[in-house]
């Protein structure tokens, strides 16, 4: 039986840990893809537009109107203030972590293991990235919309005698709106129609006869496929391709869905950051990957050895089964992202609290051993979750310090001016959105050039900013009108004209 009242306490306590880690990072800035200057444009007539089409020139590469709708909202109020976008993350993040301990109340899990699944979800391996990602409340609100539907479709499925079947209609419908809010927020909720799919069949299983089995099934499901398809066909009038442009978001069926498996559960389970990992490898700090795979190891050990003593396969098979189907279509794509883990997350730690558990009630002898990994995992979190905010907040201030130059040449150049910025690729170590071998990294993705907008911000939108890559080809051609900058012991200074 959920108590509300344990419940409460372990969201509070979810959002209390992870405040305490990002506090020092509540202010870091915008940078890279995460700077969708929704402000900078003309918005439409009304915020529902974003259901109808998508602002160029912003995310005119995605489909995730509510996240739009919010982000406009926070900087028409608070400008470049990044604060209000990371408070809404935290809390969303907590009541994401207290429907894990009710998922995982509900499932039969022992007070002390929903405890430690809750903790293990609120400083899961992608918390810092999905929470400080300026754009990555589209994450944040699928994967907790994305678990409340899994909620909604699970209360129905126990109630689904004849005595209470008004209740379980209701909680099913329930389910198809949090389904709808799920993939409203982002396209990676989608597969979440895949863990419905298998609830349905539960429901579905006991009819008499293989007929009125599928016919119980496409019943329940209908909701569900109303939404997908009311989404895809929302996604094309927005303009929207179905289909990704670049090859390595296309899916594709193939090896690659079991690398990409086998990533996200090392993932899930490693006590070691990603990123303190790539550092090791492209450093080849041999004793530090050994000293990496040496705890890797152990967690996972132990993790084996708690499902194979334990007497709820049923329950173990179930939990995989879901997060296999929170991590489609992620799975299927050529490149993966770890960000994508967040919807799986639940899952793995409800997965991990039960092995921990079983192997402690089953193994008396390996008591120390499950201590010693449940505590290496709980620091490597806590740690990398600490180091990746750090280095996001870094790049946000070398983002808004180089910004501010532009803006500040921008504004005394005469009319149509030009601002040339010099980019330059260095022989050091790069990752993800933590690390860049390039200085100008965090001012342009993809066709977005963050500092064109910025100069528009700064009252010169007749000023163009460009980025030059090649630099052969961008020699300084002698124009009254031209400034030339580049990235020098860490500022944004002028080389062309020379002062």
């Amino acid at each position: 039986m959920a108590n509300p009242r344990g419940i409460a306490i372990l969201t509070g306590l979810s959002m209390t840990i992870t405040f305490l880690i990002l506090f020092p990072f509540l202010h870091a800035p915008y940078f890279g893809d995460d700077l969708q200057v929704f402000f900078a444009l003309d918005p439409p007539s009304h915020l529902w537009g974003y259901f109808l089409h998508i602002e160029t020139g912003t995310m005119d590469h995605a489909y995730r109107p509510i996240e739009a709708v919010l982000l406009t909202l926070i900087q028409q109020h608070f400008w470049l203030n990044t604060v209000p976008i990371h408070v809404i993350s935290i809390v969303v993040h907590a009541c994401f972590c207290g429907m894990t301990a009710f998922l995982g109340l509900r499932l039969g899990l022992r007070n002390g293991e929903v405890a430690l699944a809750t903790l293990l979800t609120s400083i899961s391996p992608e918390m810092a990235t999905t929470l400080l990602g300026n754009d990555c409340m589209s994450q944040a609100l699928s994967g907790m919309f994305s678990l409340l539907s899994i909620i909604f479709a699970y209360e129905a499925y126990r109630r689904k005698d004849e005595q209470t079947v008004s209740a379980a209609t209701g909680f099913w419908l329930l389910g198809a709106l949090a389904y709808a809010m799920s993939v409203f927020s982002k396209e990676t909720g989608l597969g979440n129609i895949i863990g419905i799919t298998l609830i349905a069949g539960l429901m579905s299983w006991q009819k008499a006869g293989l007929r009125k089995v599928i016919y119980s099934m496409a019943k329940l499901l209908s909701p569900y496929v109303l939404v997908a398809l009311l989404y895809f066909a929302a996604r094309h009038r927005a303009g929207v391709p179905l289909r990704a442009h670049e090859p390595v978001y296309q899916i594709h069926f193939g090896s690659n869905m079991i690398a990409n498996v086998v990533v996200f559960v090392i993932g899930s389970f490693s006590p070691v950051s990603s990123l303190r990992a790539s550092l090791a490898f492209q450093t080849h700090d041999r004793f530090t990957l050994l000293l990496f795979a040496g705890l890797l190891f152990l967690v996972m050990l132990t993790l084996g050895v708690g499902v194979y003593l334990s007497k709820r396969r049923m329950l173990y098979l179930f939990l995989i089964l879901l997060a296999l189907a929170a991590l489609f279509p992620a799975i299927a794509l050529a490149h993966v992202s770890e960000l994508y883990l967040y919807s799986a997350v639940p899952y793995f730690a409800l997965l991990a609290a039960a092995a921990f558990a079983d192997i402690w009630k089953y193994a008396r002898a390996m008591r120390i051993l499950v201590a010693a990994s449940m505590a290496i995992m709980v620091i490597g979190l806590i740690d990398g979750n600490y180091q990746k905010a750090w280095h996001m907040d870094a790049c946000g201030k070398d983002s808004t310090m180089m910004m501010m130059a532009i803006g500040r040449y921008a504004q005394a150049l005469p009319a149509n001016g030009n601002v040339v910025l010099l980019d330059h690729k260095h022989n050091r170590p790069s990752y993800s959105i933590y690390l860049s071998d390039q200085d100008l990294a965090s001012l342009e993705v993809g066709k977005l050039n963050v500092a064109q907008f910025y100069a528009r911000l700064m009252g010169r939108p007749d000023v163009k900013v460009s980025i030059c890559k090649d630099w052969l080809g961008c020699v300084p051609v002698q124009l009254p009108n031209e400034v030339v900058l580049q990235m020098r012991n860490g500022q944004l200074i002028q080389v062309h004209p020379r002062l």
